[in-house]
């Protein structure tokens, strides 16, 4: 494993300030939105080119296209005396066109996920308009790609008022995967010769609150398989839904956080952790029969005895039942004294609809070797355990 880029460069959006999506990589380039300066870069064997020269634009949530040599973008024009316009663009990669950018879609407030088919001939993207945020209302769209690179014939597919469509993934075979409210829960669903049905219905959360773009919950293996990570009852959990059989099959990973995943050619790429180690990209055969690191292992940050394990419980909360992770002291060396119980910080994430995860974590383990027990709570409006529950706040 090597660097793509290095100094001065670093691999950073800030549209909606949050950013996400800031490089996609495809046939040996990467493409990528550089901190300083907010424009677009191609790297590959040779130094990082740049390619657009912008001050005004920002972009974000990267896509090459298969079929033309240029890239989609969500772009951000900040204007004088006016709020930033959000849309969807392409811009060229090559000859003459190369840096050229090209509004496709706009007349939203909001724009996320550009993903283009494998043949090139359709492209997938997400859009929402204020007051609602992505998780209450995106709509997912399709449209056709004409010969001049204009997008046509849209159709939305999913998404609105009853619930936002999250991460739209194309198969080789044309169907087009996304998440999506089922019930009182975010499922991963298929568009299928015009047709959408669920993949596996099951009371877990795959869709996510979409704070910061290209975030993802799973990947393509093949058409009709796909690997993924949900959340229930505070805990990640990792498998496989079968489109076919319509079954869900839970994989022992030893993650208890899960992040972001990708599929390449040979490997899925995971960004997960567990409660005794930082979070940290590993890799995984296609078939789910072996994990590996992407780079050497590291030495332990702390000693196994001085790792605080989350414990989850359930508490009253008005009506419904609220969770908490609960991090007691830990220590090899160290104990309180007997019968006195250890001083105790409540944390409560942001969002609101963020989640307390699992997962180490330094700012919590530096006070749970120093005596401290840690409460981090998982209040009414909190993610990964339905609906009805993130919009009780």
């Amino acid at each position: 494993m090597s660097d793509v880029i290095g100094p001065p460069f670093s691999a950073r959006s800030k549209v909606h300030e949050y950013g996400g999506g800031q490089f996609a990589a495809s046939d040996g380039r990467v493409c990528f939105v550089n901190d300083e300066d907010q424009d677009l870069y191609l790297a590959g064997a040779a130094a990082p080119v740049r390619i657009t020269k912008t001050p005004d634009t920002r972009f974000a949530d990267l896509a090459f296209d298969p079929a033309h040599p240029r890239l989609y973008s969500v772009t951000e024009r900040h204007r004088p005396s006016a709020p930033p316009q959000n849309a969807i663009a392409a811009v060229g990669l090559e000859g003459e066109s190369q840096g050229r950018t090209e509004m496709l879609l706009a007349g939203r407030d909001f724009y996320a996920s550009p993903r283009p088919s494998p043949d090139g001939s359709r492209l997938a993207w997400l859009a929402w308009d204020l007051p609602a945020m992505p998780w209450e209302a995106a709509e997912l769209w399709v449209g056709q790609i004409a010969e001049n690179g204009a997008i046509i014939e849209a159709v939305r597919i999913a998404g609105g008022p009853e619930g936002g469509a999250f991460q739209p993934e194309w198969a080789e075979d044309g169907a087009l995967y996304f998440a999506a409210p089922n019930g009182d829960w975010g499922n991963l669903h298929v568009w299928r010769d015009g047709v959408v049905q669920p993949v596996a219905r099951l009371e877990a959360e795959f869709a996510r609150p979409l704070w910061s773009l290209g975030m993802s919950s799973y990947a393509v293996l093949e058409s009709g398989r796909l690997i993924a990570a949900c959340w229930r009852d505070g805990r990640s959990e990792f498998g496989i839904a079968d489109e076919k059989t319509g079954t869900w099959t839970p994989l022992t990973s030893g993650f208890t956080r899960i992040d972001d995943l990708t599929a390449g050619p040979e490997f899925v790429a995971i960004n997960g952790s567990d409660d005794e180690a930082p979070g940290r990209v590993h890799l995984i055969a296609r078939d789910a029969s072996a994990f590996q690191p992407a780079s050497q292992e590291e030495t332990p940050v702390l000693a196994a005895g001085d790792v605080s394990h989350a414990r989850i419980l359930a508490f009253q909360s008005g009506e419904s039942e609220a969770w908490v992770l609960f991090y007691p002291p830990a220590s090899e060396r160290f104990a309180g004294p007997n019968g006195s119980l250890p001083p105790l910080i409540v944390s409560a994430h942001g969002g609101p609809t963020g989640m307390a995860r699992r997962g180490f974590a330094l700012d919590r383990q530096y006070w749970t070797t120093r005596g401290f027990a840690f409460l981090d709570v998982d209040y009414r409006g909190s993610s990964g355990y339905g609906l009805t529950f993130q919009r009780a706040l």
